[in-house]
């Protein structure tokens, strides 16, 4: 399987306090310490990710999409978004698509 790259367009970012969520419910909270795919209370999952991303002349984010938390059978929708850990403010969200098949859970 493939990993994938994705370019993220935004607003003005620093990279030293910026993460990015990705997660099955817009209200799953995270833990912002714990990098990768982790459970949230209300049980469903989030993935933050705090390094291993570029910053464009912060208006680009080049990331590689971590793979889902579990081999999936059909596509499925996530929310994707850019959280400041410094202040613990949000982007608005926006959806992306896991597609089936083309993800490997070992990478």
């Amino acid at each position: 399987h493939q990993a994938t790259d994705a370019i993220l367009l935004c607003s003005k970012v620093q990279k030293k306090s910026i993460a990015i969520r990705i997660a099955e419910n817009m209200e799953t909270d995270f833990t912002p310490e714990v990098e990768g795919w982790h459970q949230g209370p209300d049980g469903s999952w989030v993935c933050l990710i705090r390094s291993g991303f570029e910053v464009h002349h912060q208006y680009a984010i080049i990331f590689r999409v971590p793979p889902y938390h579990e081999a999936l059978q059909v596509s499925k929708d996530v929310v994707l978004q850019l959280v400041d850990l410094d202040d613990e403010t949000s982007s608005n969200f926006e959806v992306f698509t896991y597609i089936s098949g083309n993800y490997d859970t070992n990478v």
